[in-house]
């Protein structure tokens, strides 16, 4: 999902409402190692599937920090319970970030950076989907199986492998997830990135932190 333009500077003429779209679509790359917990899997696969569906509920159930990047792009959200959260966005070859706020189904964007005004844009929108979605959203089935474990930064973490397809069709794609062994969260995924060479890497951290989503008014410049 490479997305590219000139400099944001004086002559910045991108909408914030746009950018939101940008941003969405950037994060369209992390939701496909998202939480299987509406998608069929394979019989022997079943226990599997079911661990990685309890770590994303518990997940999505307290505050944190996702960090996603991928080439020429970075994403960082910050989610508190029950529909809040704040999303970053940073393009290789803009100077400057997109912002978006969504608290309930109210949204707020913004662009900051050398010479934008930074005011915050009121965005009509529906019904906010989390940012774990399940490959059921995506008309999609999915097939969970295990892999040996490993150690992050120390901590041992269980391996998964997802394997995604177009239901009724060939396998798509693959994403490789670690839980916390102790905490039975998610820790971070690995995904082919879709247009091109490298990864979709996408890091969870700051589990339970104290994080504040308040909802900017529409115009204001903070």
């Amino acid at each position: 999902m490479q997305i590219t333009s000139g400099p944001l500077g004086p002559g910045l003429t991108i909408r914030p409402s746009v950018c939101v779209k940008i941003a969405a679509a950037l994060l369209m790359a992390v939701t496909f190692n998202a939480s299987s917990r509406a998608a069929p899997a394979a019989a022997d696969g079943e226990t599997a599937r079911q661990e990685v569906a309890a770590a994303y509920q518990k997940l999505e159930a307290m505050s944190y920090r996702m960090r996603m990047t991928a080439p020429g792009q970075a994403v960082l959200v910050e989610h508190v319970p029950p529909n809040s959260r704040r999303t970053i966005t940073q393009i290789s070859g803009q100077v400057g970030e997109i912002e978006t706020v969504t608290v309930g189904n109210d949204i707020r964007s913004r662009v900051t950076g050398p010479g934008v005004p930074g005011t915050w844009e009121c965005s009509a929108a529906g019904p906010q989907r989390p940012i774990v979605l399940t490959m059921k959203d995506f008309g999609m089935a999915l097939e969970v199986s295990r892999r040996p474990d490993i150690l992050i930064a120390g901590s041992p973490a269980h391996t998964y492998e997802l394997v995604y397809s177009v239901q009724g069709g060939k396998p798509a794609g693959a994403t490789i997830l670690y839980i916390d062994a102790q905490t039975g969260l998610p820790r971070r995924s690995v995904t082919p990135y879709p247009l091109g060479a490298g990864d979709v890497i996408v890091d969870y951290y700051d589990y339970g932190a104290p994080i504040s989503i308040t909802l900017p008014a529409c115009g204001e410049a903070r």
